[in-house]
C-alpha cells in the first residue's frame, strides 16, 4: 500500500512539474503584457510620478523573461529526474502483477490466470531484459552483476517453461 501511495504521489508531482514547464511562457506573456500595461496606465493615462524610462522597462521586461525561463526549465527538468520512462514502465508492469496476485488471492481461476501470463509470454519477455542486462553488464566490466543476472535469466527461463506446461 505504501509503494501505490509514493507512487501516487510521485505521479501527481511529475504532472504538476510538467505543467508548470507547460505554463511558464505562457505566462511569462501574461506577466510582459500586464507590465506593458501598467507602464501605459501609469505613464500615459494617470501620469503618476515620474515616468518609465526605456532602459527600467527593458530591465523589467528581461527580468520577467529570466524568471520564466529559469521556472520552465527546473520544472522540465525536475519531472525528467523524478520520473525516468525505465521507473514508469517497471511500476506499472509491478502493478500489474500485484493485481493479478490480488484477483488470485479473491478467487480468481489459478487456470486462467496461468494461461494468462503464459500466452502473454510474461516469463519470455523478463528472461530476455534480464539476459540483455547482463550483457550490457558484462561489457561495462561488472562482471558480478553480470553473473547474478545470468543466473536469474536462467532461473526465469525455466519458470517461463514450468508456467506455459500445462498440469492436470
Amino acid at each position: 500500500m505504501d509503494h501505490r501511495l509514493s507512487q501516487k504521489t510521485r505521479r501527481t508531482v511529475v504532472r504538476k512539474l510538467r505543467t508548470t514547464g507547460d505554463l511558464a511562457a505562457p505566462l511569462t506573456a501574461v506577466a510582459l503584457f500586464t507590465l506593458a500595461a501598467v507602464v501605459a496606465i501609469d505613464d500615459g493615462i494617470l501620469h503618476r510620478g515620474p515616468q518609465t524610462s526605456l532602459m527600467d522597462f527593458m530591465l523589467r521586461s528581461f527580468a520577467i523573461c529570466g524568471i520564466g525561463i529559469v521556472l520552465q526549465k527546473v520544472a522540465i527538468f525536475s519531472a525528467d529526474v523524478i520520473d525516468t520512462a525505465e521507473s514508469e514502465a517497471a511500476a506499472d508492469a509491478a502493478l500489474v502483477f500485484h493485481h493479478l496476485r490480488e484477483d488470485l488471492i479473491n478467487g480468481a481461476d489459478p487456470d486462467r490466470i496461468r494461461e494468462a501470463l503464459a500466452s502473454a509470454n510474461v516469463g519470455s519477455a523478463f528472461s530476455a531484459l534480464t539476459a540483455d542486462l547482463a550483457a550490457l553488464y558484462s561489457l561495462t566490466g561488472d562482471d558480478d552483476s553480470a553473473e547474478e543476472l545470468r543466473k536469474a535469466t536462467a532461473k526465469l527461463r525455466d519458470a517461463d517453461q514450468d508456467i506455459a506446461l500445462r498440469r492436470y
